[in-house]
């Protein structure tokens, strides 16, 4: 009965690859660029010019920019008006990635090595509350999750960053001129 050949675990990667992308957000710049925020946060770029000859009637909204400009977000995909459409799949596999929810997030280990600090001087920062859980910090299991942001608040830019003609604060001249 059922599908003998197909563990349960497989079913579950099945599903993933059959997944429907939601749209949030969609943005259209002047030059017919879309930038498309994704439900899974995840944010893309596309060139509309590329619909052209791909839609017969894309080219009218290409040729008017106010129509281009009118670009809405129908979860599934976008519209421009009764006539014309664009499916969020379509987009989510032809789109150029911005930005993913993982952007900027790091671990532990990179942040000790991007920043040269110990990860007992961060551990005590986050102890101290100098990172916000939840907003510049997050646990799982028993990994640390930073923000890069907050990293380089705290501690400045990154090593390969550090510039000899910037004055940066105290805290951080410390840690640069004791490296």
């Amino acid at each position: 009965m059922g599908n003998k050949g197909v563990r349960k675990d497989q079913t579950a990667g099945i599903a993933a690859r059959f997944r429907f992308h939601k749209i949030e957000k969609v943005e259209c710049s002047d030059e017919g660029i879309l930038t498309i925020l994704f439900e899974e946060g995840v944010e893309k770029t596309f060139d509309t010019a590329r619909l052209i000859g791909q839609i017969p009637c894309f080219e009218q909204v290409y040729n008017d920019p106010s129509l281009l400009r009118s670009v809405r977000s129908e979860q599934f995909g976008i519209v421009w008006n009764d006539e014309i459409d664009c499916s969020a799949d379509y987009l989510w596999d032809a789109g150029e990635t911005v930005k993913t929810a993982f952007t900027g997030l790091l671990s532990m280990k990179d942040a000790t090595e991007r920043w040269g600090i110990n990860e007992s001087t961060i551990r005590k920062a986050i102890a101290a509350g100098r990172f916000e859980i939840g907003i510049d910090v997050q646990k799982f299991g028993k990994q640390w999750v930073l923000t890069k942001g907050s990293v380089e608040r705290e501690y400045g830019p990154e090593l390969a960053d550090i510039r000899e003609d910037m004055v940066y604060p105290e805290h951080v001249m410390k840690r640069i001129t004791s490296i």
